[in-house]
């Protein structure tokens, strides 16, 4: 097995790639739909099903997006379009 050179991305084996997207499906999946009439609850259960994937604000963020209606995206409150370090701070935040 080859080892990264100092400042090279790390080499992962395409299988390895297919867990990692499939692990991204399977938390995708269990996370609902947006709930516009109790979004503080949505909000809650999405925390207790991503907390264990230790997963980034950016991927957090576009989870998030992606489970948002048509209707509540037509709407877009200044979330949509924070700085980039808080993305899913700032979605949360929105909707409390």
């Amino acid at each position: 097995m080859s080892r990264p050179t100092p400042g090279s991305a790390p080499v992962t084996s395409p299988a390895a790639e297919e867990n990692i997207n499939l692990a991204a499906i399977t938390v995708a999946s269990r996370v609902p739909d947006f709930w516009v009439d109790q979004p503080r609850l949505w909000f809650l259960q999405t925390e207790a099903i991503l907390a264990p994937q230790r997963l980034g604000d950016e991927t957090k963020f576009n989870l998030v997006i992606t489970k948002l209606s048509k209707e509540v995206i037509h709407q877009p409150p200044s979330f949509l379009f924070p700085p980039l370090n808080i993305k899913h701070s700032a979605c949360q935040k929105a909707y409390h």
